[in-house]
């Protein structure tokens, strides 16, 4: 049994990812699991959907300029929500269908979802946003948790042939965890992505 593991790990981990799943993503299918959560798994949907580097980096500066650089004045899910709307096809989750692709969250309890199949496009944001989910920060309460909180996943860390590693948070400023502070910087991570697993 093969299994990969992207991982989160906020703005920096998705464009890591990003540029890591490049070259990947066309062999994805020959695992017979990929367990993806929060930044990891909209990196892996993106990818999946084939969408370019310009287009992401427009509408994320797009989406930072009119939050106009407040912490106080955004709410991650509804940030999620919109870029996902925008960037992904219609038919993004029949394409998802092709590759054997968990995508994982938690409950406050600690319990853990693990879904393979969604059955439209707003089902499968849905899912994504819940496995995004971090307290104060994502706005109002809910019942589902970030991927990171599973309890699986440390499992899943711990037992998997992982291909895609997390890459750490160094910025102070919880906004820069979430968006882009420039294009620059968001090209460094997919840069170093790219050229870490380049087949």
């Amino acid at each position: 049994c093969s299994s990969d593991l992207v991982s989160g790990g906020g703005f920096q981990a998705f464009w890591y990812n990003y540029g890591a799943l490049h070259s990947r993503i066309n062999n994805l299918y020959l695992y017979d699991t990929i367990y993806t959560y929060s930044s990891g798994a909209i990196a892996t949907v993106v990818k999946v959907a084939d969408i370019e580097f310009e287009k992401l980096i427009t509408i994320c500066l797009q989406i930072k300029d009119k939050i106009k650089g407040s912490i106080c004045s955004f709410n991650l899910t509804n940030i999620l929500t919109e870029f996902l709307e925008k960037v992904l096809p219609e038919n993004i989750h029949e394409l998802m269908s092709v590759y054997p692709i968990h995508i994982v969250y938690s409950s406050v309890l600690f319990q853990t979802y693990d879904i393979t199949s969604w059955d439209s496009k707003k089902d499968l944001i849905d899912c994504i946003v819940k496995s995004c989910y971090i307290p104060i920060l994502s706005g109002p309460f809910s019942y589902y948790l970030d991927g990171s909180f599973s309890p699986y996943i440390w499992y899943v860390y711990m037992y998997s042939s992982i291909s895609v590693k997390v890459i750490s948070n160094t910025s102070s400023n919880p906004l820069h965890f979430i968006c882009p502070i420039t294009k620059e910087h968001a090209l460094e991570y997919y840069k170093k992505g790219l050229n870490d697993y380049t087949i």
